[in-house]
């Protein structure tokens, strides 16, 4: 590895104790194939390695993780010579989110589908269309970047502390009591609510939609 690749580039692929192979190495070789994708390699260090570390989360499942890159890279293979780009093409190629390490950052659009969902029950799965509550989670959790498990669990704190909340049991101010706050007071219908929840979801990038009410709402779930 080192003799092909080199000091610096094996490093993140060595991290791991003598003997065994990392989650990160083992992923990285059993989709790009021997050492023959270097670029594809220098790509994915540019995204999941700090120089010290292999960001935590990187090789879970959640969207926009290494798995999921090379899921990405595996089309880009059919049409193009993947040895004969430079990095910085290759990045170019792929999602937003990828470069933004959409891995790490999912937690504020998460709290906001989840608050909505919380809040909205029955007009949340009229916005994808689909009949189905569970298969609504995962094409949510995808969209999102985070896994099923993680939405769903977001969505039980929710419920619970919102139902609590309007029992008098509590005062603590929790994020989807927030939610709920600022939804009152800006007086938002459950059609103008859901019009920003979908421009959320299907954006490749959440910085570029230009929604003033989208912006103060993911600002305040990142408290």
């Amino acid at each position: 590895m080192i003799r092909h690749l080199g000091k610096e580039l094996s490093k993140p692929m060595l991290l791991s104790a003598p003997g065994s192979m990392s989650d990160y190495c083992e992923q990285t070789f059993a989709r790009v194939g021997s050492y023959r994708e270097r670029t594809v390699i220098e790509a994915a260090h540019s995204i999941f390695y700090d120089g010290k570390q292999v960001i935590p989360g990187s090789s879970g499942e959640r969207r926009w993780a290494l798995q999921h890159l090379h899921r990405d890279v595996g089309q880009y293979l059919v049409n193009y010579e993947l040895h004969e780009m430079k990095p910085d093409e290759l990045l170019e190629f792929l999602p937003p989110p990828f470069k933004k390490q959409g891995f790490i950052n999912w937690g504020a659009q998460a709290k906001v589908v989840a608050a909505f969902i919380a809040t909205h029950d029955d007009i949340w799965n009229k916005l994808l269309g689909d009949d189905s509550a569970s298969d609504s989670n995962e094409v949510l959790a995808d969209q999102i970047g985070c896994t099923k498990k993680d939405l769903e669990k977001l969505i039980k704190e929710a419920k619970s502390k919102l139902l609590s909340n309007h029992g008098g049991r509590s005062t603590e101010l929790h994020w989807a009591n927030q939610f709920e706050n600022f939804i009152k007071k800006k007086r938002l219908s459950p059609e103008e609510l859901a019009s920003s929840v979908k421009r959320l979801l299907v954006s490749a990038d959440p910085d570029d939609i230009g929604d003033e009410l989208l912006d103060e709402l993911l600002e305040m779930m990142e408290d």
